[in-house]
């Protein structure tokens, strides 16, 4: 008896997943939060423009909308990746606000001085002090970390051959009074 019924909601469980035929000729299309149905075959277009055919202004703009959350949601990487663009372009304003972010770190990111120095030397060019005196500090900055990276790998090869060569000796404590 049970396995009558049983087996009964069994098929009306079957029948219930197979219940119409799918319509392949539409597709559901979402812009934001309202979504509608629409033809397979229709074209639409894009809202936004390409971004690569966009003027340096326009990216320039656009990356302050992203750092802002100005009419779009706040996005840092998008930010960065917009100002570049701006920047490659030969805006000023662009090219010394990607080398402060460069220079001094944004968010996660940390300073990089050497790409700071590149694209300030080309905001430089303007002639404007307060670039000027940012990309002296961004050179400064990079020498400063070259000497850091010589120093730990003059550090790491005195302290290698220490252990090899001297490993079972104490350290030699040399006292001044």
């Amino acid at each position: 008896m049970n396995i009558r019924y049983s087996i009964v909601i069994f098929a009306l469980f079957l029948s219930a997943c197979s219940s119409g035929k799918k319509d392949n000729s539409t597709v559901e299309v979402c812009q934001g939060s309202v979504c509608h149905l629409q033809d397979k075959n229709a074209v639409t277009a894009t809202s936004e423009p390409d971004e690569k055919q966009q003027s340096p202004e326009a990216s320039y703009q656009q990356a302050l909308r992203y750092f802002r959350g100005d009419g779009v949601g706040q996005d840092s990487y998008l930010a960065i990746k917009s100002l570049t663009r701006a920047a490659e372009g030969g805006h000023h304003q662009a090219q010394k606000a990607l080398g402060e972010i460069y220079l001094y770190g944004m968010e996660e990111m940390g300073s990089d001085p050497s790409q700071a120095a590149r694209w300030l030397a080309a905001a430089a060019a303007d002639g404007s002090a307060e670039t000027a005196e940012l990309l002296k500090i961004a050179r400064d900055e990079k020498r400063n970390e070259h000497e850091k990276y010589e120093l730990n790998e003059r550090r790491k090869y005195f302290y290698r051959f220490l252990y090899h060569t001297h490993w079972y000796r104490p350290p030699i404590i040399i006292r001044t009074y």
